[in-house]
């Protein structure tokens, strides 16, 4: 599993795993961008798709900003897990100082974390996959939408809209 790649891997008792994957959803355009309240994926700005590549490796990628951007649906019965890596665009290495990242499930009324990490500190000079697990089986079978942000320490305000995360 490429963990680069938000993978909502989504897995039945008795079936073989059923899953998620952003970037071939971002590549088939099964997006919106705005706000609502539909299902599926919904951007607050336009991702991207991009290649980044560190220490002899190349993953692809999807861009986007530090707006959260969220998927909403139904989470399959049995057990189900969230799977997701994240860093930032080479180009932000030399300016960040820190990479946070959270994700919110959301049913009706109800908000939790499910998932928060950090890498932080003077030492941030380069790339730092930031790699996060959740489980999501108390959602099996719901309705539900995960929200994801990220915060991009010492960003200047000027590229608060750039897409420098990589989810």
């Amino acid at each position: 599993v490429i963990p680069l790649l938000l993978l909502l891997a989504l897995v039945g008792c008795s079936r073989p795993p059923a899953g998620f994957e952003l970037r071939p959803q971002v590549e088939a355009h099964r997006y919106r961008v705005g706000h609502g309240d539909e299902g599926g994926l919904t951007f607050s700005t336009r991702p991207e798709l991009a290649v980044i590549e560190h220490d002899h490796e190349r993953r692809p990628v999807v861009l986007t900003s530090t707006a959260p951007w969220s998927w909403r649906g139904r989470v399959p019965p049995g057990k189900a897990a969230l799977h997701l890596g994240v860093e930032t665009l080479p180009s932000a290495w030399h300016t960040v100082t820190g990479l946070e990242v959270r994700v919110v499930a959301k049913t009706g009324r109800e908000r939790e974390a499910v998932v928060f990490g950090r890498t932080r500190g003077q030492g941030y000079d380069g790339p730092r996959w930031l790699d996060l697990d959740a489980d999501l089986s108390p959602y099996a079978g719901r309705e539900i939408t995960l929200e994801f942000s990220a915060d991009l320490e010492g960003l200047p305000p000027r590229f608060a809209r750039a897409n420098l995360v990589a989810p």
